[in-house]
């Protein structure tokens, strides 16, 4: 029986670099840049002055990771791990700082910036849910491939990237830990961006529960909805089964909307070869199968 792969997140950082080869020397800190791909947004400026107030006591204990860029005409250090103790020792004044010189392509250090902040809890839920879209959009990986790299299921990456379909105002609520992200998952089942927002200043205002949201945007969503809650239900689970992602229907029989959605390139052209196909996509009725031309 083969063998399967240990979760990445589990192992840290050193499952995303070679066993061999690592260089740690002293580099000026004016020559190391912020990485492309680091996944943190926001940093708190406390626990930032208090990691720079040990590291002017002790130094830093642990190497950034960092690879060496050229253009030609200069040459400088990128940081792939270690944004926080980058911006710690820029605020304590040093002059140099320990770091790791390796090589290693894009993906991985976006990779390696997740694992570091996911390892230490410090990723707030937006930050996470858009350094996994980079991964599925800008890398062209799939959901199975995300939830690999950073030791989660893929249920908890999907879930993660839903967060990105907020609208403006709730999505900034998280950022700023206003609400939690069970209440985000909450404002998720409504549809409208007017009762998103409607329940939000509800959740602000009330101090409601997650498990009151939940209840609130489900009394919120059949009230909207004109087609039977059940009914739709059914019809999402099985446009669900068939295209192999996240359905919405919103509307009523009459008028509406269908919601597919796609997370990577690879999944929105499996999605369009089966809506393309000859044969069409077939509709289930309560007196039998019809055919969709």
């Amino acid at each position: 029986m083969q063998q399967q792969p240990r979760a990445v997140l589990g192992r840290g950082l050193d499952s995303l670099l070679p066993a061999q080869g690592n260089r740690v020397v002293q580099a000026k800190l004016e020559t190391v840049r912020l990485g492309r791909y680091q996944p943190r947004l926001a940093i708190d400026p406390l626990r930032l002055e208090e990691l720079a107030d040990s590291i002017r006591q002790h130094g830093i204990l642990q190497p950034l990771i960092v690879t060496e860029e050229h253009d030609g005409s200069s040459s400088w250090y990128e940081l792939v791990a270690g944004e926080r103790r980058w911006r710690a020792a820029k605020a304590a004044g040093l002059d140099t700082v320990p770091v790791i010189v390796r090589t290693v392509d894009n993906v991985t250090r976006l990779q390696m910036g997740l694992v570091e902040n996911l390892q230490r809890e410090d990723l707030g839920a937006v930050e996470r849910a858009k350094a996994y879209a980079s991964l599925l959009a800008d890398f062209g990986m799939t959901q199975d491939a995300v939830a690999r790299s950073v030791g989660k299921s893929r249920s908890s990456i999907a879930n993660t990237v839903r967060l990105l379909e907020l609208c403006t105002v709730a999505r900034e609520a998280l950022e700023q830990g206003r609400i939690s992200e069970g209440h985000a998952r909450a404002l998720l089942v409504l549809r409208d961006v007017d009762q998103q927002t409607q329940l939000l200043r509800k959740i602000l205002l009330t101090g409601m529960t997650v498990r009151e949201a939940e209840q609130a945007a489900k009394t919120d969503g059949r009230t909207a909805d004109p087609l039977a809650n059940l009914e739709r239900v059914s019809l999402e689970g099985r446009l669900r089964r068939r295209f192999g992602t996240k359905v919405q229907v919103a509307g009523g029989r009459k008028a509406g909307r269908l919601i597919i959605h796609y997370y990577s390139e690879e999944e929105l052209g499996a999605i369009i070869d089966m809506m393309l196909t000859d044969d069409g996509v077939s509709r289930e009725t309560s007196g039998g199968t019809q055919r969709a031309d």
